[in-house]
């Protein structure tokens, strides 16, 4: 899971709907608080995912994942974040939510 998320809430939705999550998460170390947003994972093709982001206060995050097999045991992973919003805020979301990513991949390297 992304190390900002605290916990994921799958949401009831109607058959064939998509299907949606509560996401809640402490993007502060230092700030005793927790956010809350949804958010909705489409399979675009069977090797993309597209995670549309929705409930952040003036920001639109839509975050891509397009995962490439290498070999049998290796997958390379593309990652895209497209943000709009208030250009300060759009600002330091990616570069929190990019930290976030890093942090991911490295893991997953190791």
């Amino acid at each position: 899971m992304q190390p900002l998320i605290k916990d994921v809430i799958p949401i009831d939705t109607a058959p064939g709907q998509p299907l949606l999550y509560r996401i809640k998460e402490h993007p502060f170390d230092w700030l005793p608080i927790q956010i809350s947003y949804k958010a909705s994972p489409v399979l675009d093709k069977p090797s993309k995912i597209v995670y549309k982001v929705f409930g952040i206060p003036l920001l639109n995050p839509n975050i891509t994942y397009i995962l490439s097999p290498i070999t049998a045991n290796k997958t390379e992973v593309f990652f895209k974040l497209k943000i709009s919003g208030l250009p300060l805020a759009t600002s330091f979301l990616a570069y929190k939510m990019l930290a976030a990513q890093d942090q991911i991949f490295l893991i997953i390297n190791d």
